[in-house]
């Protein structure tokens, strides 16, 4: 059995690389936008920008059922 202390440092190190993935995802959306935007109009995608934490909750669920 673990102890504590390592499950919190396993648990701390989750979280730190779920965080670094984030930040990740969040730029590469961003350049997305950025490069992208004109079209997603085009497209009647006015409010582009909401999706985000949707877009993250489904690439983070996708990664944990690997």
């Amino acid at each position: 059995m673990s102890s504590p202390k390592i499950k919190k440092a396993i648990r701390d190190l989750g979280n730190s690389l779920q965080t670094e993935m984030h930040e990740a995802f969040a730029a590469g959306w961003n350049a997305f936008l950025a490069t992208h935007s004109g079209l997603l109009m085009a497209h009647g995608i006015k409010d582009f920008r909401i999706g985000f934490e949707e877009a993250w909750a489904k690439y983070w669920h996708s990664r944990k059922s690997e």
